[in-house]
């Protein structure tokens, strides 16, 4: 009677523009509140006393079919390109204040962007925004170094944004209108489903040093993260320099200083000694091409060591019997101990090597890892 609307639950009755005095104009009404179209962030609610008179403030529109808030979500992200030497990128988000957002970058090589995203192995985690009261409403969040495997490759990746009202989402490459949503992101996403919102990119890991000797002569080339390490003999029996072997622009390291002939390695004796220091890198990786005059048997150790240390071998032996021939390549991993150092020497060591051979070493490379 008299127009009023009654509400069973509550045992009360309202007058239908009761919400008019509460909040201004345009006012919207649900089974247990109102709202303010024009703001959508003032909401009025039965408190109990039967009267829509209890008011409450909500960051992401109000829900009065509940009668509280929306949780707040993620409106937009992006992100940029990784970085191919630090592989970081930056994500930028509009978030509502007081959200709790996460952002995961994932990544798969190139031939298995066709698997589900949930599944891709590498993950760049990106630091976590935890209701932010103070931050505007873009907000940028850079990655943390990735999980990225130390060879190079070509890797397709996507940006995920996970929001406090659990949903996700997949980031565009380009921030969308304001008014676009953005595509969802399940456990059984594949790329194939979504369209520019992945980056593909190559994989190259930071040079710390290098050798290719072109120029005859034993400087580390100018590209280089450590212009400073150095390459030598060492232990030589006699004194001899690094002579260097080859035509026009491609050269190689040679030396002959009387090499260890026994059968087991022997740290005393000549050796080919690289120095530098790897501060701020870590996942310290060796690789060289090595062939050798005389057609025995010739074998290589590689050890490394660090101040107030032995030598620690690291890596396999190598051993090959051809005269010349052709070119070894050999690589290998530094163990943990040799990351973050200020003075590191990296030792290949021939042995079972006929003392008069002329070794020949070429394309010494050193990467590592930005810590």
């Amino acid at each position: 009677s008299m127009n009023q609307v009654c509400d069973g639950d509550a045992l009360a009755c309202r007058v239908p523009v009761s919400c008019i005095g509460y909040l201004e104009s345009q006012v919207a009404e649900g089974k247990n509140g109102c709202k303010n179209v024009n703001t959508m962030g003032t909401c009025t609610y039965d408190n109990g006393s039967g009267l829509w008179n209890y008011t409450l403030s909500c960051l992401d529109g109000c829900n009065i079919e509940t009668g509280g808030c929306f949780a707040p979500s993620l409106k937009q992200c992006a992100y940029t390109q990784l970085n191919e030497s630090t592989r970081q990128s930056t994500v930028e988000a509009v978030v509502p204040l007081g959200a709790s957002v996460s952002i995961e970058i994932k990544c798969a090589a190139q031939a298995d962007s066709g698997s589900n995203i949930a599944k891709w192995p590498y993950t760049i985690a990106t630091h976590v925004n935890e209701n932010c009261t103070t931050c505007t409403t873009q907000t940028q969040y850079l990655s943390e170094v990735s999980t990225m495997p130390g060879g190079d490759g070509k890797y397709v990746c996507v940006a995920v944004a996970h929001v406090e009202n659990g949903k996700s989402f997949i980031c565009p490459i380009e921030m969308p209108p304001s008014e676009t949503g953005l595509p969802e992101y399940t456990s059984a996403s594949k790329l194939s489903n979504l369209t520019d919102v992945s980056h593909t990119y190559t994989i190259s890991r930071p040079i710390l040093a290098y050798w290719n000797f072109n120029s005859q002569d034993t400087s580390v080339d100018n590209h280089s993260v450590k212009l400073s390490s150095t390459i030598e003999l060492a232990n030589a029996n006699y004194k001899q320099e690094i002579t260097f072997v080859g035509s026009g622009t491609d050269y190689a390291a040679a030396a002959q200083p009387g090499w260890n002939s026994n059968s087991n390695p022997d740290y005393s004796m000549p050796y080919w000694k690289i120095m530098l220091d790897t501060k701020d890198y870590q996942n310290i990786s060796l690789s060289f091409m090595v062939k050798a005059s005389s057609e025995k048997s010739k074998s290589f150790r590689m050890a490394y060591w660090l101040p107030n240390s032995q030598f620690e071998q690291f890596g396999k032996d190598i051993t090959f019997s051809d005269a010349n021939q052709k070119w070894h390549e050999w690589s290998g991993d530094l163990p943990a101990a040799a990351d973050n150092a200020d003075a590191l020497v990296i030792g290949i060591f021939p042995y079972a090597t006929p003392a008069s051979a002329n070794v020949r070493l070429d394309e010494i490379r050193i990467t590592g890892d930005p810590m």
